[in-house]
């Protein structure tokens, strides 16, 4: 998110669930984020609203052409360590002059030689191809971290590398 706000010049919308009403950041540098941190949406400063959304329920955010990005990490539930995966999403559309969807194909440019492709639902030999992990991720699945896409999900990941169980 810090390669976008800096490159593209991007604010952001940090919203969490049921929290408190989310501000604008502008500077990279004073985005926190917190465990409650559920959803980030990156737009340039031409496409910010009069309101600032006082929810996500308020936020069009492909009507309006802003990044979603959904904020993964680790968490913790009933004693079991998951990392959930983050994402981000962007559509364009012709008739706007903001492009999220290029904003996207960027960070993935700037990405690429620092992330791994390719991951296998563990136990199987169905493959992800278009999901990437990093090296960081690797080492936490080392140390007993499971990789799923939210918490509650039954099946993990792993490198599609990987030796199948």
């Amino acid at each position: 998110m810090v390669i976008l706000m800096t490159t593209k010049e991007l604010l952001a919308l940090p919203i969490a669930y049921g929290g408190e009403r989310p501000q604008v950041v502008s500077d990279p540098l004073l985005l926190v984020l917190t465990p409650e941190i559920n959803r980030v949406f990156l737009f340039p400063e031409s496409a910010k609203r009069r309101r600032t959304p006082e929810g996500i329920g308020e936020v069009k955010s492909r009507r309006w052409g802003w990044v979603d990005v959904e904020v993964g990490g680790v968490k913790e539930e009933d004693g079991v360590r998951v990392l959930t995966e983050s994402s981000f999403t962007g559509e364009d559309f012709n008739v706007e002059d903001v492009h999220p969807a290029r904003f996207v194909r960027s960070l993935r440019r700037r990405i690429a030689k620092s992330v791994h492709r390719s991951v296998r639902a563990v136990g199987t030999d169905v493959v992800y191809k278009s999901t990437r992990y990093t090296d960081a991720a690797v080492k936490l699945a080392r140390e007993g971290v499971a990789w799923k896409q939210q918490v509650g999900f039954i099946h993990s990941f792993e490198p599609a590398d990987a030796d199948p169980k």
